[in-house]
């Protein structure tokens, strides 16, 4: 085995200084972001501050988060990256049918229509194929699904999104039961501002 020459010393260590500023960076977005979630008590707020904050996270152009009914109907939808005249374009919100109502842990997808589990998209829905999902869960409860396709940069996402959004979701279970647990407090709040 050859030693390495100066320059590959060189390089290796440029290459560590600049993975370690990505990481300090994608860790200080983590920190503000599950900031900025916490910031509400009202239910609704904090749901689409979480949707919207995982897409920052991950780079993800479209954002769902689905809140289900015990039966596993879909009882409350928040997106990102849609205008409401697209969604009222799209039609009504999904029921939790196909890959939506299956998410059982962390699932990422090169291709979301090559899933068993995946069903055609509404007419006038975006085109949608990287996806990258996860529950929310606080303990054994569990409160939703976040669910996030196409990247920014038109690539996949990777092992490290999932990871980052694995340690979101756990900030935003932790939101989410907490605004939970305080139904009406920011209207009232707002009300005797």
């Amino acid at each position: 085995m050859a030693k390495p020459t100066q320059g590959e010393l060189e390089q290796g260590v440029q290459s560590l200084k600049e993975e370690n500023r990505r990481l300090r960076g994608q860790v200080s977005l983590l920190s503000d972001l599950s900031l900025r979630i916490s910031s509400s008590l009202d239910l609704s707020t904090v749901l689409q501050r979480v949707v919207d904050a995982a897409c920052d996270l991950t780079g993800a152009r479209y954002g769902a988060l689905a809140v289900f009914d015990g039966p596993g109907r879909i009882v409350q939808f928040f997106t990102h990256g849609i205008s409401q005249a697209g969604r009222e374009r799209i039609g009504p919100s999904p029921r939790g049918l196909g890959l939506l109502g299956q998410l059982q842990g962390p699932l990422r997808l090169a291709d979301l229509s090559q899933h068993p589990s995946s069903v055609v998209f509404p007419p006038n829905h975006p085109a949608m194929k990287t996806f990258l999902g996860v529950p929310l869960r606080y303990g054994d409860e569990s409160l939703g699904n976040l669910y996030l396709t196409e990247k920014q940069d038109g690539a996949e996402f990777t092992q490290d999104d999932e990871a980052l959004l694995l340690l979101f979701a756990a900030q935003a279970a932790l939101a989410v039961r907490k605004a939970g647990l305080h139904p009406g407090v920011e209207t009232e709040r707002r009300r005797l501002q």
